[in-house]
């Protein structure tokens, strides 16, 4: 009798299970792709003036800051996917250390840490836009 209760609560509720996680899934697909909007524009800007080796122009800087504070709120992104979550951590150091080198001006750490924000995006969007297709 208590093995025909346990396999019926698990036929029964575990389709609601999967709809739960499905729909917080979709709640944090939400927010990320908010997030993703705001960090869209100021990143372009970013891109466009370090391929110019422009990292000390008044624009520079406001679109780093612009990128870094939308960004930022990727800390805030509660991604059930442990592999999702490792993506977003690396980020979000190589982020810290691009923030740091703009501070100090430092144009070479500059280049090389805004490269690594972008590898780390690039990798964790080829697997998950993957996923999405």
């Amino acid at each position: 009798m208590k093995f025909i209760f346990v396999l019926n609560f698990l036929i029964i509720a575990s389709p609601f299970a999967v709809e739960r996680k499905s729909s917080e899934l979709v709640e944090v697909n939400k927010k990320i792709a908010a997030i993703m909007g705001m960090m869209h524009l100021p990143g372009m800007g970013v891109s466009t003036l370090a391929g110019k080796g422009d990292y000390k122009s008044k624009y520079f800087k406001q679109a780093s800051s612009d990128f870094v504070l939308q960004t930022r709120k990727m800390a805030t992104v509660k991604h059930p996917d442990k592999a999702f979550r490792a993506f977003n951590d690396e980020m979000l150091k190589c982020l810290k250390t691009f923030e740091e080198a703009v501070a100090a001006e430092k144009s070479e750490e500059i280049r090389q840490s805004w490269k690594a924000v972008m590898t780390t995006c690039q990798s964790c969007h080829s697997v998950y836009h993957a996923k999405q297709k």
